[in-house]
């Protein structure tokens, strides 16, 4: 049974940036360990598949595999977009579907905005 912990790639129901168009997106837990707790609210980063390039500054390549191999379970190039920071109930989230090395996660850590 996959673990909800930091790295965690998830399907979860996520806005857009305006704060419309909510459906099921893939996204990736920012929250600390310590952090996730039941009843307590996540933080996410959400995760896209609309890759520009060169990449944007804002943007971290993820692994993937068109076949869902990848650790990341991500089956097409996408990207984490690190300053799309989403707060959501962790009912909001429909499954677990892969982690993220810690290395990368480092990464994307680094980039998320300042609070």
């Amino acid at each position: 049974m996959p673990i909800l912990a930091q790295g965690a790639v998830v399907l979860a129901q996520v806005a857009d940036p305006r704060g419309q168009n909510p459906k099921v997106r893939p996204a990736l837990v920012v929250s600390s360990d310590p952090d996730i707790k039941e009843n307590r609210p996540l933080a996410l980063v959400a995760i896209t598949s609309t890759i520009i390039e060169p990449l944007l500054d804002n943007h971290v390549d993820l692994p993937w595999d068109p076949t869902g191999k990848a650790r990341s379970g991500l089956k097409k190039r996408s990207a984490a977009v690190c300053d799309w920071l989403i707060t959501v109930e962790q009912g909001q989230i429909e499954r677990i579907i892969g982690h993220l090395p810690p290395t990368l996660m480092v990464e994307i850590i680094r980039r998320l905005p300042s609070p």
